[in-house]
């Protein structure tokens, strides 16, 4: 060790020395059964066995794993953070140079840069699909702990603070695949450790659950869902325009623990974008709770998609949801939109061409399942013979799904589904009314239903690139916040 004197303090010495911060030195340091370690001046200081507990002081590896322990007992996320803040001079020799620490092999392709972290960890997935510490990278809070990051708010403070709570800081940045980055990202999560449960609910025959598939950047995986009834949604600031949106959340269960609370799991909240596609912050929650079967039914899982969150671009014409709409006591409510127009549904954007006028979309609020009775929510936008959008007009109408006279159908959609309006004189309220709203924003209350309604539409201008959007809130019964 050239930077290390003998004459020196050998704790303070060799903690400072740039041999522990080196990518290759790290399987140096575990590969050989006996390695001998001297100074400057070629004087010996001892041997691994002998400095066992100083190196394990400075390296943050347990001693076990220094005296000959096997590697591949240890966890995916111990191994990596044992790497998290060692360096090499080639980008990809920080990949390399682990291929042996998770007895893994790979083709060596110097040039392809970060890359090369990315097959690596697709080869420790082959090898180690059940341990999910691959996936406990990031910054750990606690389950419970308040307050929250600003990108971990949810349904909850937009309710109370809505578009006060937009950040440039939150806007600029984008939601992060399943895949660690580098392992630096693994600094902190050297004591999780897979749990028990996890080898039950991968080899568990009756729920057939597929083993975790990398296509591209985007990972497709089976996982316990916690909190199935009730989640809150999180909030996703745009740049373009400025405001806060409501986006599709799952928290999803990791199924590792940490190693030194007796009764733990981690939480991995996940948020949706583009079409179909989740993505994570860099936090992880831990819940210092008893991950039991019985507690948490491993028959409430999702299959969720989870890739890097790609840049989205608004196109003249979109309407932009600030908020899903929701119906009291979890009554569906169902999208339903006209031909030629696209709904990206995790990011709650309907994509309707500049020119394309009349019918866009409806939503169609149901309050009784047996009754098959509710409400069609339709949006309608002006003809304009210009890149001005036309108006819009939002109308709501009485109706029944599936019965009724063909004189009375009011819609129907590629799935089969009819919806007819009903006569006068039902007791749920108004059968029709209609509004014109106006430029830049407006807002219609209906009266006469018998549940809360707030539609908000406001006109914006982004400028990268130059379009014309609508921004559409549409509140009911618990989500409407104050009117003012």
């Amino acid at each position: 060790m050239s930077d290390v004197s003998r004459h020196d303090n050998l704790k303070q010495s060799m903690s400072k020395s740039r041999w522990f911060t080196r990518g290759w030195t790290l399987q140096e340091l575990l590969g050989p059964e006996n390695v001998v370690f001297y100074s400057e001046d070629w004087q010996s200081l001892g041997t691994k066995s002998q400095l066992s507990q100083l190196l394990s002081s400075i390296t943050l590896i347990e001693e076990e794993y220094l005296l000959g322990k096997d590697l591949q007992l240890a966890s995916v996320a111990k191994r990596m953070s044992w790497a998290s803040r060692r360096n090499t001079t080639r980008i990809e020799d920080v990949s390399y140079s682990l291929l042996g620490i998770f007895d893994v092999n790979m083709p060596l392709i110097y040039g392809e840069g970060k890359k090369a972290f990315r097959r690596l960890q697709e080869e420790i997935l082959k090898s180690t699909p059940y341990d999910h510490t691959l996936f406990a990278w990031g910054t750990t809070i606690e389950w419970d702990s308040a307050p929250l990051p600003t990108c971990l708010y949810s349904t909850r403070e937009f309710k109370e603070e809505g578009e006060r709570l937009w950040s440039a800081t939150e806007a600029g940045s984008l939601l992060k695949g399943m895949l660690a980055s580098s392992p630096g990202d693994f600094e902190n999560s050297r004591h999780f450790v897979p749990a028990i449960e996890a080898g039950i609910f991968h080899r568990h025959r009756s729920l057939k659950i597929a083993l975790p598939q990398l296509i591209n950047k985007e990972l497709r995986i089976e996982l316990p869902l916690m909190g199935v009834d009730g989640t809150p949604m999180l909030l996703h600031h745009w740049k373009q325009p400025a405001l806060v949106q409501v986006r599709p959340t799952r928290r999803v269960v990791l199924l590792c623990s940490h190693e030194e609370v007796k009764d733990s799991f981690l939480i991995l909240p996940l948020k949706g974008w583009g079409a179909n596609n989740f993505g994570r912050t860099e936090y992880l929650m831990l819940c210092r709770q008893s991950l039991k079967i019985a507690r948490y039914p491993f028959s409430e899982r999702t299959l969720v998609y989870v890739a890097p969150e790609q840049p989205m671009t608004l196109e003249n014409g979109d309407f932009v949801f600030t908020e899903p709409l929701q119906f009291p006591r979890s009554t569906p409510c169902l999208l339903y939109h006209g031909d030629g127009i696209k709904y990206l549904s995790h990011c709650a954007v309907i994509r309707a061409d500049s020119s394309r006028s009349g019918y866009m979309f409806d939503w169609c609020i149901q309050k009784d399942q047996q009754r098959e009775r509710g409400w069609s929510l339709k949006v309608s936008r002006a003809p304009s013979h210009s890149f001005k959008l036309g108006a819009i007009t939002v109308s709501l109408v009485r109706v029944s799904f599936g019965h009724g006279h063909a004189s009375h159908m009011v819609d129907s959609n590629d799935n089969g589904c009819v919806w007819f309006r009903l006569d006068r004189g039902h007791e749920d309220g108004i059968e029709f009314s209609e509004q014109t709203m106006r430029t830049p924003k407006d807002t219609w209350i209906p009266e006469g239903l018998p549940f809360r309604l707030k539609i908000t539409v406001e006109r914006i201008t982004v400028t990268e690139p130059a379009a014309t959007i609508d921004v559409v809130n549409i509140a009911v019964d618990s989500y409407l916040r104050p009117i003012e």
